[in-house]
């Protein structure tokens, strides 16, 4: 997730299932995270207030209960993007059109 001069890496914790910031970001480090994500087929959501937020709080700590509505609804639409892309690449690897 980025803003214009902030990103923030975001992941499900696997033991607790909450949502918690792995990697910040801010300046020019912004766009070498941009890049590890490109590189990796992470996908890449842009929300500047929301990225501001999560970028106080502190890697590897689950965030608060009142942001899991807004960091799980961007979870949801990175889950959906990837998983239509996976479906378009499966279609076209195995030589049929969506």
């Amino acid at each position: 997730m980025t803003g214009p001069d902030k990103a923030v890496a975001l992941k499900i914790n696997d033991f607790s299932g909450i949502p918690e910031v792995i990697a910040r970001a801010k300046g020019i480090l912004v766009e070498k995270m941009i890049k590890i994500a490109e590189n990796s087929n992470i996908e890449i959501y842009e929300d500047k207030d929301l990225a501001e937020t999560l970028f106080t709080l502190n890697t590897n700590a689950d965030i608060p209960p009142e942001l899991y509505k807004p960091v799980i609804e961007v979870l949801v639409y990175c889950y959906n993007i990837n998983s239509e892309l996976k479906k378009k690449l499966d279609l076209k690897f195995l030589g049929k059109r969506d």
